[in-house]
C-alpha cells in the first residue's frame, strides 16, 4: 500500500467502496457504502489481523441483503430463465436535504421507502434489471416479497395521512370517463344484460362509473377509505371477499406491477368468477418507453413488475383464463396519456 499523506488519505476516503458478496457463485448484491463503510472497512485493515471488524461489516451488509429475494422465478411463465439487462444505482443522498430529488415529495417519500424501510443500513442501493428469457417481462433484483411491500404502503400512509380525494379536474374526469367505457366496451360482448362486477384495486371505484349505469352490481377491493356512488367496497384486499360472493366480470386495471405475487392475484380473481365470468387486466408498456434496457424510473419502489404483450397472455392462461383478445395500445392515468398493455381472459365454464 503506497504511504498516506494528507492529501491522497482524503482522495482515498472519497472513493466509494464496492462490496460484492457471492453465494453459490453470484454475485448477490452491490452495496457503496461510500465513506461510512470505508472507514470501517480500513479500521478492519488496521487490525492486525483481528477477524472481529471483518465480521461486524459483512453482518451489516448480509442483513441487508437478507431483507429481499435475489433468486426468483418469472412472475409471468415462472420460468428460471433470466438475462441480466442493466443497473441503476440509487444514493441517499440525492433525496436529503440539498439533493437532486429532496423537494419532490412524491419521488422523496419512495426513495425513503428504499432507504429508511427496505435498505436502512444502505448508503446506496444497486438494482438490477433481469429479463425473462421466455416472455420477455422484465423485473429487478433484489426483489421485495409482499411483507415489503405492506412495508412500503404502511410508511406511505403515515407519511400521508387520510384517504385521498379523488381527483376532481375536468381533464381528469373526463379522461378516466373514457378509459372507464373502453373497459365496458371490451366486456360487453361477454356480459348478459346485468350483473355484477369487481374490481380489483380501482382506488374509489371510478372506472365502475358506466358499469353502474347500465345497471351492474359493482364493488370494490382497495385500501382507499373513500369509494364513489354506486359501489360497494367489500375490503382493502381479496381475502375480505364474502367466500359466497361471485362476479360475472372482474376489472384489474394497473394493478399488476405493484404486487409481488400477480399470478396469484389472478388466480384469486379467477376463483370469485362464475363459470364464464370475464376479466379485463391493463398494465402499463414501460418496456416500451421507459428505456427497455433499464426500466427502473427514479423512485423504484412503484412498480415491480414491467410486462410485455407476451408476459401478460401467459400469466393470464397460467391461472386458469383463456385469453379472448390482448393487444398494445393508447389509454390514460390520472388524466396522461400513457401506453398500455390490455387482455380479455374468460373463465372456462365448467364441464
Amino acid at each position: 500500500m503506497k504511504d498516506r499523506t494528507p492529501d491522497n488519505e482524503r482522495a482515498y476516503r472519497s472513493v466509494p467502496l464496492t462490496i460484492r458478496l457471492r453465494r453459490r457463485g453470484r454475485t448477490l448484491q452491490t452495496i457503496d457504502r461510500r465513506i461510512q463503510v470505508a472507514r470501517r472497512t480500513l479500521q478492519w485493515w488496521r487490525c492486525d489481523g483481528s477477524m472481529t471488524a471483518a465480521k461486524e461489516l459483512f453482518g451489516v451488509v448480509r442483513g441487508i441483503l437478507d431483507t429481499m429475494e435475489m433468486t426468483f422465478p418469472c412472475p409471468a411463465c415462472l420460468s428460471d430463465a433470466w438475462a441480466e439487462i442493466g443497473i441503476h444505482r440509487y444514493w441517499r443522498t440525492e433525496h436529503e436535504p440539498g439533493g437532486v430529488w429532496y423537494r419532490d415529495e412524491e419521488v422523496r417519500l419512495r426513495r425513503q421507502v428504499l432507504f429508511d424501510v427496505w435498505f436502512p443500513e444502505a448508503a446506496a442501493v444497486t438494482l438490477r434489471s433481469r429479463r425473462c428469457s421466455i416472455c420477455g417481462m422484465i423485473c429487478y433484483a433484489p426483489r421485495p416479497d409482499n411483507a415489503e411491500l405492506t412495508s412500503k404502503y404502511d410508511f406511505l400512509g403515515a407519511a400521508m395521512p387520510g384517504s385521498p380525494t379523488p381527483g376532481t379536474s375536468g381533464l381528469v374526469e373526463a379522461a378516466d370517463a373514457a378509459r372507464a367505457s373502453g373497459i365496458l366496451e371490451a366486456l360487453t360482448p361477454h356480459l348478459a344484460g346485468e350483473g355484477s362486477v369487481l374490481d380489483v384495486g380501482g382506488r374509489d371505484g371510478r372506472l365502475m362509473a358506466p358499469f353502474a349505469d347500465r345497471g351492474f352490481k359493482c364493488f370494490l377491493v382497495d385500501q382507499m377509505e373513500h369509494v364513489r356512488p354506486g359501489v360497494r367496497k367489500l375490503g382493502d384486499r381479496m381475502d375480505d371477499v364474502p367466500a359466497h360472493l361471485t362476479f360475472d366480470a372482474a376489472v384489474c386495471s394497473h394493478v399488476l406491477e405493484h404486487v409481488a405475487a400477480p399470478r396469484e392475484l389472478l388466480e384469486l380473481i379467477h376463483d370469485r368468477l362464475r363459470s364464464g365470468g370475464v376479466v379485463y387486466v391493463e398494465v402499463p408498456h414501460e418496456v416500451f418507453y421507459n428505456n427497455v434496457w433499464n426500466p427502473i424510473v427514479v423512485q423504484p419502489v412503484e412498480h415491480i413488475n414491467f410486462f410485455t404483450l407476451d408476459a401478460l397472455e401467459r400469466i393470464l392462461s397460467g391461472s386458469g383464463f383463456t385469453v379472448e383478445k390482448a393487444g398494445v395500445g393508447l389509454s390514460s392515468y390520472d388524466g396522461q396519456p400513457l401506453p398500455v398493455i390490455r387482455a380479455v381472459g374468460v373463465k372456462p365454464e365448467a364441464p
